[in-house]
Formats: structure tokens, sequence, C-alpha cells
């Protein structure tokens, strides 16, 4: 399940927030260590009146890629909450397992998904900001405008493609029939009539 050691947890911690958090775990500091998907969290009783809240993301190997703790501890490394988490993780014979967030909202309707959401925003303010700036996000994504993609046939090579466009732009050639002119009173009309050749044997 787990493949990171001992070591590994020295590696991310200073030796005085590793020492500390040692000695959390075998004082009985973790509680309601659990396994969602690749997200194991924890409580971890500390100074404050509520315990901390631990959360590490594993990576698909089982190795740790990332922690994060509800402690205002700052000072370079892992804090003692999470040191304690991951030695209880190693050394702990069960683990609660439960699905993972994704599987347990897939079979919701979006009904019951917005309930939920007013829910825990009713019950943690905090929340509503961060559901404001992602539903915001969503909409700009949406309204972003797509780029159409028109299709450029290419005529190749070049001067069959410029022989073209002279083609185009030329002036109509005339027809063969000759235009000849009607008089009729002082106004001129313009016919299209056929012209014949001369023949001496008309006269």
């Amino acid at each position: 399940m787990f493949t990171f050691t001992e070591n590994d947890i020295r590696n991310l911690a200073t030796a005085q927030s590793y020492a500390r958090g040692e000695s959390y775990y075998y004082n009985g500091a973790v509680s309601d260590l659990t396994l969602r998907g690749n997200q194991l969290t924890a409580r971890v009783a500390g100074s404050d009146y509520e315990p901390y809240r631990v959360n590490v993301t594993l990576s698909a190997d089982g190795r740790i890629a990332s922690a994060t703790c509800t402690c205002p501890y700052d000072w370079g490394g892992y804090c003692k909450h999470i040191v304690a988490t991951l030695l209880a993780a190693l050394h702990e014979p069960e683990i609660e397992s439960r699905p993972g967030l994704e599987t347990l909202l897939a079979d919701l309707t979006a009904d019951q998904l917005r309930g939920l959401l007013l829910t825990l925003a009713a019950e943690q303010p905090d929340l509503i900001e961060l559901i404001e700036e992602e539903v915001e996000g969503l909409k700009r994504s949406r309204r972003r405008p797509r780029r159409l993609r028109h299709p450029c046939p290419t005529t190749w090579p070049p001067s069959a493609a410029r022989s073209a466009r002279t083609s185009a732009m030329s002036p109509l050639r005339p027809p063969a029939a000759a235009t000849t002119a009607i008089t009729t009173g002082t106004t001129k009309r313009a016919s299209s009539i056929p012209t014949r050749s001369w023949d001496p044997t008309w006269s």
C-alpha cells in the first residue's frame, strides 16, 4: 500500500519536527486515520483545542507526493503532525479505507450535488468565496471564443495560381456576333445581330 519509509519521512522534516512527531505518534495523538483513494487523512491532537487535520496525497506507486496540515507551522519541512500521521500509516496494522471523493459523488444527481454544496457552505462560510471563484472561472472558460479552422486550399505550382487569378480578373471578350446600332428616331439602340460577309451574287 505504502512504499515510503521512515528515512523518507526524516528527509522531509527537520530533526526537531521528526523527533516531536515521533513522540506524538507513540503517545497516541493520531486518530481517524483514513485512506480515500490516494488521499490519506488524519486528526492529530496538538496545543489547540481542536485536533489538527492532516492530508497526505500519495503518488500512484504509494510514495509521498505532498502533505498539508491546518497547524500554523511554517519553518521548513513537514510539521510534527504530518510526521506523526505518516509514522502511523507505516506502523498501524489497520487503516480505514473509504471510496475516493470522485467515486463517492458519482451517483448523485445535480439537485443532490447542489444541496450538498449549499449545506457545506452554510456550515463553513469560508467555502462560499472558494465556490464563487470556481464558478467565475467556469463562466470565463465557457465565454471564451473558439477558434474556427477554415480550409485554405493551395494551388501548386504558384504559376498556376497566378494564371487562375489573372484569368478571373481579365475583361470579358466580345461575343462573335457584332453589335449593330439601330437608329430609331433620335435614339440609338444596341442590338446584337450576326453580320454576314458581302456576297456579290446578292446584288
